[in-house]
């Protein structure tokens, strides 16, 4: 295994399991207050560590793509099922940063609320079918 494919895993890994605490997170949301708080946390959550995670993840697959060019077709399922996650995560980073601003008024809040956790259900089938591939080209 080549120091890309390795570092890309652990970021994968990383990132989907931030994602999945985050996720709790706003589940857990049930009052203004609590809403409020996740707006807060969930913003530097984003910003200190989600958002570079991503950009790592996209950093080595780039270098794993430029390893294996040209692509198969397989190679360029991998490639669309992993950006469509990357760019709903980024969508919903931007959403994340949105309802940091607006995190005084409450129905702001929870208007942003409802879109983070779209964005999330979105995003989370393509991430499966990424994490699929992704493996099954790792068992060889």
């Amino acid at each position: 295994m080549t120091y890309a494919r390795f570092a890309h895993l652990v970021l994968l890994c990383l990132w989907g399991g931030f994602v999945l605490a985050e996720a709790v997170m706003e589940l857990a949301s049930r009052d203004d207050e609590t809403r409020r708080y996740t707006a807060r946390m969930h913003y530097w959550m984003d910003v200190l560590v989600e958002l570079p995670l991503v950009l790592g993840v996209l950093a080595t697959g780039v270098l794993l793509t430029v390893e294996v060019w040209p692509l198969s077709g397989l190679g360029w399922m991998k490639i669309g099922a992993g950006l469509i996650p990357v760019t709903v995560n980024l969508c919903c980073i931007a959403t994340v940063v949105h309802r940091y601003r607006d995190r005084n008024d409450p129905a702001m809040v929870r208007r942003h609320t409802r879109h983070v956790i779209r964005w999330a259900l979105i995003g989370m089938p393509f991430a499966a079918v990424a994490a699929y591939l992704g493996l099954v080209c790792l068992r060889g």
